[in-house]
């Protein structure tokens, strides 16, 4: 359990330094908005135009009955079609109190993470096959064969996911909620993105086509290129 500072009314708001987030990425870094469901647009779509090729995120949602609920992303999105290792990523949830220090609760991934990051180009933000999907495609995802529509953009908007859609099933590649809480069920009324603020537009910094399509690892364990600000 992590009692988070830096919350006001709604949802977070930079520049912001969260005790969930040390030792990781994101650990001790100016975090930026950089995307929010209600001004960008609800669909999947909208998320990876603002959100992908920025690095590591963290992801953070609120339900109807205030409950807010997110994970952290080491890898971040590029829209890839495809899953990811990431034994650093995790997911977390506050279910809805009036204290003002709120309990966050954290699920990390189990064993090595193998399939802990899933990013669909027509998906929002999903962590493992089935723990917390936010936005699933309309239409299934397979992998890298794609049929001579799917490329589309008019299959693309059509097939996109509804990112106030939330399906959650703990226990695959992340730890169960702990004992006496439950996870936050959807629909969601508010999405945001955060990522470190030398990546955001106007930051200077934004991983490059190039870079994103070469075999990824965890971030951590990568070389610093001069471009990576962590």
């Amino acid at each position: 359990m992590y009692c988070l500072a830096g919350l006001v009314a709604g949802l977070l708001m930079p520049p912001l330094k969260l005790p969930l987030l040390e030792g990781s990425n994101l650990g001790g870094k100016e975090l930026e908005r950089v995307y929010t469901a209600s001004i960008d647009g609800w669909t999947a779509l909208d998320f990876h135009r603002q959100v992908d090729g920025l690095g590591s995120t963290l992801i953070i949602g609120e339900t109807e009955s205030g409950a807010r609920l997110g994970g952290y992303c080491p890898t971040g999105w590029e829209s890839r079609d495809d899953y990811r290792a990431s034994p650093r990523a995790f997911l977390f949830f506050c279910e809805p109190c009036d204290d003002e220090e709120e309990a966050w609760h954290v699920c990390r991934v189990l064993g090595p993470g193998d399939i802990a990051i899933f990013d669909y180009a027509r998906g929002g933000p999903q962590f493992g096959a089935a723990d917390l999907v936010i936005g699933p495609p309309q239409t299934p995802v397979m992998g890298g064969i794609a049929g001579p529509e799917n490329d589309s953009p008019e299959y693309m908007q059509r097939t996109a996911g509804d990112l106030r859609i939330v399906k959650s099933s703990l226990g695959g590649s992340y730890e169960k909620a702990p004992a006496g809480t439950n996870f936050p069920a959807g629909p969601l009324v508010e999405l945001e993105a955060y990522c470190n603020a030398a990546f955001a537009p106007g930051g200077g910094l934004r991983v490059g086509k190039a870079a994103a399509s070469q075999p990824q690892q965890e971030e951590e364990a990568l070389p610093k290129p001069g471009w990576w600000p962590f």
